[in-house]
């Protein structure tokens, strides 16, 4: 009974704190969920910023997102759900990867027209670092709009089961993306930007627990900077979607498959309707000399005459003074005729994936620019001879310093490239929930690691606005996607977004053989850069993890990606540590390999090499799925242990789901809690916020146990099968080793959460189905 003493003495202790929010956020970020419901209810619901769906009258009447309906069912955004079900379609039809699998996986789309569904806010973003962008109207100036200010939100639904009704959501958000002011407002940029810092002083640095002061906070928000915010200020919505995602029993080489659709639409003042766009700086495969349909004009795009004299066209664009320049700033805005109007990323894999790199299908080999057929492709000379000027260009940012360099920029400027890199399953912002009763489909974290490493750059230039300093001497050059820049490593001394645990490195990095790019890109003290699915543009790429290996969340995995030729959806990967071998032969990675290849036997070497006290207890969650012991994928692999006991310092006690979680939530007669507390069990697992993020393609959800929980919850944390008994291995009743964590959420893969998957999502029964009663 001791360890329940010291556990009542710390509930006490920490019964009036909230979950944290990170100050980096502070007058650039508003995550809040309570705050978020406040906004709604008072202008800022979805209907209420863009054109011609209510009323102004209709949005002051205090109403929220629950209660004013499905947008998607009401001109123009009804228009944009058909528009949206028709790419999804085309999308799935046209991956490679989608073939021969059941539709089961896929979006369900009759969620467009479930009556019940919403688009709830659960972000409000300080854009004023997009000031760079020149603006999309005729004769308008950056200073007459002073960059953007968005608001995400996130499809849900209720849903009714067993004689009640739950909800949830789905992997959707969609961006409402306002100018931060009007070309009639007569306020400066800089009185723009002193309004976002003033209200950052004064925004609390942990979510609040009640709607009183959520009130306060929204009303000097609504007060100060989004005083200057109305439908007047519309500029464009931006959706991302997942519109499938298979499962590791049917993708086993990469443990899952997840599919994004990206599409932005601006809107037609004359026709009053959304009409699609092309995505910023996402290069259409084609260059826009094959429509979606001509198939056969996209088997000979290598040998068609329009396509070769618009990609010499763009490469003169790209490789002139000026594009480099801004290509090497990260400023660069390629013009609209080369771009797409969508865009598919996949996930897991981040950069490595081909797909996800628009520039990659026009690189040429040596061999394929050897003759005749170099007009097709972007050649190693062409990107030499780029370096070279590029290396003549003054003022610049210095951040390319090689054809990998190069390439790297090219790709994560761009929507796709972007989109997977350092994110949250295909997301950078997906707002944080309440605490509830389904505790393993309940985010903590409300932003990716690139969104929270992002933000000190922000702040600076927000700072210089401010100021009033000129947009045009502003500094508005950023670092890669993957890394920070340099001049803002002190900014994030504290956390482990630069070089710490989960961020990307470069194996080489500090050595005389590193790439001059990456050559910077080293980990803590304490850390190593493990490879992590390399590729042929990262040969290099890894994963900063502890030097031993063996702490709770390190990659159990280094393996590899290779691409078919000419098949851009059919990446493979390897695994190349542990080996798989099979009677002294590589097994094919496809292969039913026998469970003797299971990582467990590595893992214990490495266990038992360091002398890791409670070895017994530790778990390799592998990659691969296998029928044998139905595993589900885990990207890269994870160390876990079983028992929240003796934890150490990087871990903290979690959920996960067991056997008959998916089961359970396929059967309707079974509410969706009883899935969360039933059929989950309680693991060690990394923990992590906003400053100490997950690894690529992780996500970190709620622990345990929230802050203020009673002892009687406590009590009542063993480890049980799916009859709800006392499970033969359970460690029982957990100790106090975490419980000083209890703020932190837990790593896990984001397919394991409910709301992060595309499948597994039930219509909203009729009435008159027996399991409603």
């Amino acid at each position: 009974m001791r360890w329940m003493v010291v556990l009542a003495s710390l509930a006490l202790a920490l019964l009036n704190e909230a979950a944290a929010a990170d100050p980096l956020e502070r007058g650039l970020a508003v995550s809040d969920p309570l705050v978020m419901r406040h906004l709604e209810s008072h202008g800022f619901r979805i209907d209420c910023l863009i054109p011609h769906v209510s009323s102004p009258d209709e949005c002051t009447h205090g109403s929220t997102s629950d209660a004013i309906g499905n947008p998607f069912l009401h001109p123009p955004l009804k228009q944009v759900a058909g528009t949206i079900k028709e790419r999804i379609l085309e999308a799935q039809a046209d991956s490679l990867e989608a073939r021969g699998v059941a539709n089961d996986y896929g979006f369900p789309v009759n969620f467009f027209d479930d009556p019940r569904a919403t688009l709830a806010l659960v972000g409000v973003v300080n854009r004023l670092d997009r000031s760079f962008r020149p603006p999309r109207i005729k004769s308008a100036k950056r200073e007459d709009f002073c960059g953007e200010v968005r608001f995400i939100y996130r499809f849900g639904y209720v849903e009714a089961r067993s004689g009640a009704q739950y909800a949830s959501r789905l992997p959707l958000t969609l961006n409402v993306v306002m100018r931060a002011k009007t070309r009639e407002n007569l306020l400066s940029c800089a009185q723009i930007a002193q309004s976002w810092d003033r209200f950052g002083s004064v925004q609390p640095l942990s979510f609040v627990a009640d709607a009183d002061t959520a009130a306060t906070v929204a009303t000097s928000l609504v007060a100060g900077p989004l005083a200057q915010i109305s439908r007047a200020n519309f500029d464009r919505i931006e959706l991302n979607m997942q519109i499938m995602r298979i499962p590791a029993a049917e993708k086993k080489d990469f443990g899952t498959h997840a599919e994004y659709l990206l599409m932005v639409f601006n809107f037609d003042s004359d026709t009053k309707q959304f009409v699609e766009t092309k995505l910023e700086n996402q290069i259409d495969r084609y260059l826009g000399v094959c429509r979606t349909t001509d198939k056969l004009c996209r088997a000979l795009i290598l040998q068609n005459p329009r396509f070769k004299q618009r990609l010499a066209k763009l490469k003169q664009f790209l490789f002139s003074d000026r594009g480099l320049y801004d290509l090497d700033q990260g400023t660069l805005i390629i013009p609209s005729q080369y771009l797409s109007f969508s865009g598919v990323s996949v996930a897991p894999g981040g950069e490595s994936r081909f797909r996800n790199g628009p520039i990659n299908p026009f690189l040429g080999s040596t061999s394929q620019c050897a003759g005749k057929a170099r007009s097709s492709f972007i050649c190693p000379d062409e990107l030499d001879q780029a370096l070279a000027a590029l290396d003549k260009i003054a003022g610049r940012a210095g951040l390319i310093k090689s054809p990998r360099g190069l390439i790297a920029r090219l790709n994560d400027m761009s929507c796709t490239g972007c989109h997977q890199t350092r994110a949250i399953a295909g997301f950078h912002f997906t707002g944080a929930d309440t605490a509830g009763n389904m505790r393993a489909n309940e985010i903590l974290v409300p932003g990716s690691a690139h969104f929270f490493s992002d933000l000190p750059r922000r702040r600076a230039i927000m700072a210089e606005i401010g100021k009033g300093t000129s947009l045009h001497a502003i500094d508005f050059s950023r670092g890669f996607a993957a890394r920070p820049q340099m001049r803002f490593r002190g900014d994030l001394a504290d956390t482990a977004l630069f070089d710490g645990w989960g961020a990307p490195c470069d194996t080489l990095a500090g050595t005389a053989n590193a790439d001059a790019s990456f050559a910077p890109w080293s980990c803590a003290k304490g850390l190593v850069c493990r490879p992590f699915m390399k590729s042929p543009i990262n040969p290099e790429r890894g994963l900063c993890v502890s030097a031993s290996g063996v702490e709770i969340g390190d990659i159990l995995e280094e393996g590899s990606v290779t691409w078919a030729e000419g098949q851009i959806a059919r990446d493979v990967y390897r695994r190349d540590f542990p080996p798989y071998s099979r009677n002294g032969a590589q097994a094919d990675p496809y292969d039913s390999t026998p469970m003797s290849t299971k990582l467990s036997p590595y893992l214990r070497k490495r266990l038992g090499d360091l002398n890791i006290a409670n070895a017994a207890t530790y778990l390799g969650a592998q990659q691969q799925f296998w029928a044998q012991d139905k595993s589900g994928g885990f990207p890269g692999g994870m160390v876990r242990v079983k028992c929240c006991r003796s934890l150490p310092g990087s871990a903290t006690c979690g959920k996960v789901a067991a056997t008959g979680f998916n089961d359970c939530l396929d059967d309707l007669r079974q509410p969706l809690p009883v899935c969360f507390n039933k059929y989950v069990t309680y693991a060690g697992l990394r923990a992590c916020d906003s400053a100490h993020p997950c690894r690529e393609d992780y996500i970190c959800v709620r622990g345990a146990l929230e802050r203020g929980e009673s002892v009687r919850t406590l009590r009542a944390i063993t480890l049980n099968d799916a009859k709800g008994q006392q499970a033969p291995d359970s460690c029982g009743a957990p100790d106090a080793s975490w419980y000083g964590k209890i703020a932190q959420g837990t790593c896990i893969p984001p397919y394991f959460v409910l709301q992060f998957r595309a499948d597994k999502h039930n219509r909203l029964p009729r009435a008159s189905e027996d399991y409603l009663r």
